[in-house]
């Protein structure tokens, strides 16, 4: 089950590295934007499988060269060493002791590996422990005997490794299962990355096993676990189909008429551009790298097929399509003209009309601010005449005092002198 798993491991890291770090690279080298697409890299979970000296592997191996050395040993080895990473789960989340087991967190999800006694206490059968299946090491006279057998298929499977362990020390003449599956699956992702990969994601939909009914959130877990769900937002965000610029302007551009070599140009990357507008592919769906053209998903299907179809079948087709996009081109630039003419001749009525109201604006403000220095104005002119009144009746009522006090005294003097002719 660790081996399968280690192989699910490894696949997995394989179309990581195909879908995501190769897009990525792809984008960047030819100079296409790209966009961070966060995925769950499960490197660490496979460097602590296999990466030496203290990978789980390479830990068994170590164990079945160690004298006295048992799978509880093993266990507790791997709990002790790999107990403070990130993708070891504590046994205790299983109810187990260290040397009973150990717990891995694949990417799809946390598995428990016990040993062959927990295993035959739960199951009531008897079960190889963990260093006896890794031993794949036969012994030199067992060797020797079946590289001499009369059996010519026999002597010619086994004198290879018969003379390969006679040449080798004794230390290192142990062969382990672990090890042996670890190298054949190496070479397997060597012969993939040599080939064109092409992947094929298989779901469970129910646990009962039914046709025709799936159990969505299951699904929806496998989707994620695998990598589906950002595998199809890279397909959204970049550019899978790519079509190299001599595909088309190698095969096509010397064909072509004088005019449309002129119209288009002789520069691969601009040729391949005209004929993906004149194909009526949107800017947004497609961008040219520094050697090929790049398409979003499902769009310029017609350019994909120009890399195989008969020239004299295209060309036509070229030349029309491409006369066809001159004239849209054109119409396009009378319709911006008309379109700009109008955009400016509204925006040219709403500023009157909004000079209008700032106008209208500007003048209430100015009367509203003269009428309040004019009333300011009158009220302190009403004041001030209004002191000068009081003034002036202040200035009269005591002259009018004193001439009364004048004149009575007046009275009064002559009433005295006429007292005193009498």
């Amino acid at each position: 089950q660790l081996c399968i798993n280690f192989a699910n491991e490894k696949l997995q890291q394989f179309f990581l590295l195909q879908v995501f770090k190769a897009e990525e690279e792809l984008h960047v080298k030819e100079g296409v934007p790209w966009k961070e697409v966060e995925f769950q890299d499960n490197a660490p979970c496979i460097d602590l499988l296999e990466k030496p000296p203290n990978g789980i592997l390479r830990l068994l191996d170590s164990q079945c060269k160690t004298p006295n050395a048992t799978e509880a040993t093993f266990c507790k080895e791997i709990n002790t060493t790999h107990g403070k990473g990130g993708f070891l789960a504590p046994t205790r989340l299983k109810r187990l002791r260290d040397e009973e087991g150990f717990i891995v967190r694949h990417y799809a999800g946390d598995v428990a590996y016990h040993t062959s006694a927990v295993v035959s206490a739960s199951t009531g059968h008897a079960e190889v422990p963990w260093l006896e299946k890794n031993n794949d090491t036969l012994q030199e006279e067992w060797l020797g005997q079946l590289a001499g057998s009369s059996n010519a298929i026999l002597a010619e499977l086994f004198r290879p490794a018969h003379e390969a362990a006679t040449k080798a020390k004794k230390t290192a003449s142990f062969s382990s299962v672990g090890k042996r599956f670890v190298n054949d699956l190496n070479s397997l992702l060597v012969e993939l990355r040599s080939a064109k990969a092409f992947f094929i994601r298989c779901i469970k939909p129910n646990m009962e096993q039914a046709a025709k009914s799936f159990t969505p959130t299951m699904v929806l877990d496998q989707l994620r676990c695998s990598g589906v769900v950002e595998a199809v937002r890279v397909m959204q965000e970049a550019f899978p189909t790519r079509i190299p610029f001599e595909d088309i302007h190698g095969r096509y551009a010397k064909l072509m008429g004088e005019e449309v070599v002129r119209e288009c140009g002789d520069d691969p990357a601009a040729f391949c551009e005209a004929i993906a507008i004149a194909c009526e592919v949107s800017n947004r769906d497609y961008a040219l790298g520094l050697t090929r053209l790049f398409l979003k998903a499902g769009c310029g299907a017609f350019l994909e097929d120009l890399a195989t179809m008969d020239p004299s079948t295209v060309v036509p087709l070229l030349i029309e399509k491409i006369a066809q996009s001159k004239r849209k081109r054109a119409a396009a630039t009378i319709l911006g003209y008309r379109l700009l003419g109008w955009w400016h001749a509204k925006r040219f009525k709403q500023h009157r009309e909004a000079a209008a109201v700032a106008q209208q604006a500007v003048r209430t403000l100015r009367a509203r601010r003269q009428y309040a220095a004019w009333s300011l104005a009158r009220q302190e002119r009403l004041k001030k005449e209004a002191a000068e009144r009081a003034l002036r009746e202040a200035e009269e009522r005591a002259r009018r005092e004193a001439e009364e006090a004048a004149r009575i005294e007046e009275e009064k003097l002559r009433k005295q002198q006429e007292e005193e002719l009498k």
